[in-house]
């Protein structure tokens, strides 16, 4: 079973991955871009990202953040998977 994580991610296109237990907001002094929450499937070597930050008041971009922290955490592209 995976553990749903949280994210940002930062105008630099930089994504943090962090426990679902802080909130968003502790990353609000960075100007994260996009936020929501993350699932890291090690089977598929993709990081699956989705749906929105109350706290921020963001959403997830699901294409373009899944992607770029794929790329992160696996060192390929979500769409080579």
């Amino acid at each position: 079973m995976s553990t749903i994580q949280k994210f940002v991610r930062l105008p630099n296109n930089e994504v943090i991955i962090f426990s679902n237990k802080i909130e968003h907001l502790a990353f609000s002094k960075l100007n994260p871009i996009s936020a929501g929450f993350c699932v890291i499937d090690i089977d598929d070597k993709r990081v699956n990202c989705f749906g929105e930050s109350h706290t921020l008041q963001l959403e997830a971009d699901e294409y373009v953040d899944t992607d770029h922290a794929t790329s992160q955490i696996f060192g390929s592209s979500s769409r080579e998977n």
